[in-house]
Protein backbone atom coordinates (compact mmCIF):
# COMPACT_ATOMS: atom_id res chain seq x y z
CA UNK A 1 0.00 0.00 0.00
CA UNK A 2 3.02 2.29 0.65
CA UNK A 3 3.84 2.25 -2.76
CA UNK A 4 0.62 2.67 -4.19
CA UNK A 5 -0.11 5.72 -1.60
CA UNK A 6 3.19 7.37 -3.41
CA UNK A 7 2.34 6.97 -6.60
CA UNK A 8 -1.10 8.91 -6.12
CA UNK A 9 0.51 11.17 -4.24
CA UNK A 10 2.67 11.96 -7.20
CA UNK A 11 -0.29 12.34 -9.33
CA UNK A 12 -1.29 14.85 -7.47
CA UNK A 13 -4.24 13.07 -5.56
CA UNK A 14 -4.08 13.03 -1.49
CA UNK A 15 -3.84 9.84 -0.51
CA UNK A 16 -3.39 7.83 3.13
CA UNK A 17 -3.12 4.66 4.44
CA UNK A 18 -4.93 3.77 7.49
CA UNK A 19 -2.92 3.48 10.76
CA UNK A 20 0.01 4.56 8.95
CA UNK A 21 -0.96 8.12 8.42
CA UNK A 22 -1.97 10.44 11.31
CA UNK A 23 -5.59 9.57 12.14
CA UNK A 24 -6.85 13.39 12.07
CA UNK A 25 -5.35 13.90 8.85
CA UNK A 26 -7.72 10.82 7.93
CA UNK A 27 -10.85 11.30 10.15
CA UNK A 28 -11.12 15.51 9.30
CA UNK A 29 -11.07 14.55 5.57
CA UNK A 30 -7.94 15.82 4.30
CA UNK A 31 -7.21 13.13 1.75
CA UNK A 32 -8.92 11.81 -1.49
CA UNK A 33 -8.13 8.39 -1.33
CA UNK A 34 -7.89 6.28 1.75
CA UNK A 35 -6.29 2.42 1.66
CA UNK A 36 -6.66 -0.22 4.10
CA UNK A 37 -6.83 -3.67 5.16
CA UNK A 38 -10.17 -5.73 5.15
CA UNK A 39 -9.26 -5.86 9.21
CA UNK A 40 -8.89 -2.10 9.08
CA UNK A 41 -12.01 -1.38 8.04
CA UNK A 42 -14.36 -4.33 9.13
CA UNK A 43 -12.54 -5.09 12.62
CA UNK A 44 -12.21 -1.28 13.57
CA UNK A 45 -15.38 0.85 15.07
CA UNK A 46 -13.88 3.92 14.41
CA UNK A 47 -12.78 3.26 10.76
CA UNK A 48 -16.55 1.78 10.48
CA UNK A 49 -17.66 4.57 11.95
CA UNK A 50 -15.98 6.94 9.49
CA UNK A 51 -17.56 5.39 6.63
CA UNK A 52 -20.67 7.07 7.38
CA UNK A 53 -19.57 10.43 8.54
CA UNK A 54 -20.44 13.46 6.39
CA UNK A 55 -16.84 14.75 6.56
CA UNK A 56 -15.85 11.42 5.04
CA UNK A 57 -18.69 11.12 2.53
CA UNK A 58 -17.68 14.93 1.13
CA UNK A 59 -14.40 15.02 0.81
CA UNK A 60 -12.83 11.08 0.03
CA UNK A 61 -13.64 9.93 -3.65
CA UNK A 62 -12.44 6.64 -3.03
CA UNK A 63 -10.89 3.47 -0.72
CA UNK A 64 -9.01 0.69 -1.63
CA UNK A 65 -9.46 -2.35 0.33
CA UNK A 66 -6.22 -4.16 0.24
CA UNK A 67 -5.23 -7.93 0.40
CA UNK A 68 -8.95 -8.08 0.12
CA UNK A 69 -8.83 -11.78 -1.48
CA UNK A 70 -7.83 -12.33 2.15
CA UNK A 71 -11.67 -12.21 3.49
CA UNK A 72 -12.81 -15.51 2.65
CA UNK A 73 -10.29 -16.73 5.18
CA UNK A 74 -12.89 -15.02 8.05
CA UNK A 75 -16.04 -16.87 6.65
CA UNK A 76 -16.44 -19.70 9.07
Amino acid sequence: MDDQVKEATEMGITAMQLSEHDEVDITSGRCKLLFGSPESWLLNKKWRDMLGSDVFQANVIGIVVDEVHLTYKWVG
